[in-house]
């Protein structure tokens, strides 16, 4: 079902910059890559827009070319376009619909980097910001402001994998991360041998609402100005709250609330003792991010609350596992709704270097809502979670994240 891709990119003289999920439309270019998502459905969302044309590239092009176009449905025997205001960003319902095939450009991963003001991005400001020679050791990356020419090109576009974690520059195909206390890009080999294998070394946006790289967070390290360095702190320190660093369109799937100066250490009662002091007493801190982590540190002695919706985009049982430090609940519906929950997994303690993990396993279906939850109680020293899952089929674990998880209220 996703193997076939398309790629179109329409030139054409535009003011405004404006992009939907991952249609690129800047002043000067206009560019997607649509992939075949069904073969005989459709979204059970109307099209705004049919017409008839021989080719299914100028039904893409002239989507590409509209501001509120996310898809396209085609019939390639009736020569059919229709243009859509959804996407598989926006869920994953969809009709029988004989002869049409619909396509889309996938989960969003288009973005700029931006300070929390948004008076600056994060980019390259070489003559080309899409050619850096055949295989450059490092291309530094600098703040300029958000109108400069730099800011407003294709070179200050990322595609940010929110599911994996990898972030690679739009243009150039070099990938992000870390140099010697600098953020830089690379090539795809240097990135792969040292850091793909670590489940830690991924870009996220946590539960400050800023980005960080294994829990080292992107920020104006030496102050923010024109043609300052792009660079890091020390794991775990929180950057000032104007000196955080943020993408500049992502929704965030997971619903966070916090509860502060409470200890249980019983995990047999923590889902009620949590429930019970939630209901009584509220949350002092709530928030959205991006999966089902806790990192870097969020304080002793406090619980927490993570819920979101779960779409399956396969129909088969789903592996789950928890890691962290102290105890923590994984819960997922029957249904959409909160009070179908189920137990699916538990971690009763942490071990050494939280190397203790807790599994668990759940049929769902393809397209269907499913509510899942986390509850998690910190206990004294040291804090962290990782929630992890296995598609069926599939042989490696991904984290929980926004490849099928989806706003909850």
């Amino acid at each position: 079902m996703f193997n076939l891709h398309k790629y179109f990119s329409l030139i054409l003289a535009t003011s405004s910059l404006t992009y939907a999920h991952n249609i690129l439309r800047l002043n000067e270019l206009r560019s997607a890559k649509f992939i075949l998502q069904q073969n005989g459905m459709v979204p059970t969302k109307q099209p705004y827009l049919e017409f008839k044309t021989d080719s299914v590239e100028i039904c893409m092009d002239r989507c590409v070319a509209e501001t509120p176009c996310k898809s396209i449905n085609y019939n390639d025997v009736t020569s059919e376009c229709q243009h859509v205001d959804y996407d598989v960003n926006d869920g994953r319902e969809y009709i029988n619909k004989t002869g049409f095939k619909h396509y889309d450009t996938g989960i969003t991963q288009l973005t700029r980097i931006l300070t929390i003001s948004q008076t600056y991005c994060v980019t390259v400001i070489t003559s080309d910001p899409c050619w850096h020679g055949d295989a450059p050791s490092q291309v530094y990356l600098y703040y300029k402001p958000i109108s400069s020419d730099e800011c407003q090109n294709i070179g200050a576009y990322y595609d940010f994998d929110r599911t994996s974690g990898t972030m690679v520059h739009h243009c150039s195909g070099l990938v992000v991360t870390r140099y010697s206390g600098y953020f830089v890009l690379r090539t795809l080999p240097k990135w792969s041998q040292t850091y793909v294998s670590n489940e830690m070394y991924i870009w996220r946006l946590n539960s400050y609402g800023y980005v960080d790289f294994n829990s080292q967070a992107l920020h104006a390290y030496t102050g923010i100005g024109d043609g300052k360095y792009a660079r890091y702190g020390a794991a775990g320190v929180l950057p000032p709250s104007d000196d955080r660093i943020v993408f500049d369109r992502f929704v965030q799937p997971v619903l966070l609330h916090k509860y502060d100066g409470v200890v249980f250490r019983n995990i047999d009662t923590l889902e009620s003792d949590i429930r019970n002091r939630i209901s009584t007493n509220g949350y002092h801190y709530s928030t959205r991010q991006s999966d089902f982590w806790i990192a870097p540190s969020m304080g002793d002695n406090y619980v927490i609350r993570m819920q979101a919706f779960f779409i399956p985009d396969v129909t088969g049982t789903y592996s789950f596992w928890l890691r962290g430090d102290d105890m923590a609940l994984l819960f997922i519906g029957t249904d959409e709704t909160p009070e179908s929950r189920q137990e699916i997994a538990r971690l009763r303690y942490a071990i050494g270097d939280y190397l203790t993990e807790h599994s668990g396993t759940k049929y769902m279906e393809y397209g269907q809502k499913y509510y899942i939850e986390i509850l998690f109680n910190e206990i004294d020293v040291g804090d962290m979670l990782i929630a992890t899952m296995m598609r069926p089929g599939d042989e490696d674990r991904t984290h929980i994240g926004p490849r099928n998880l989806y706003p909850f209220p």
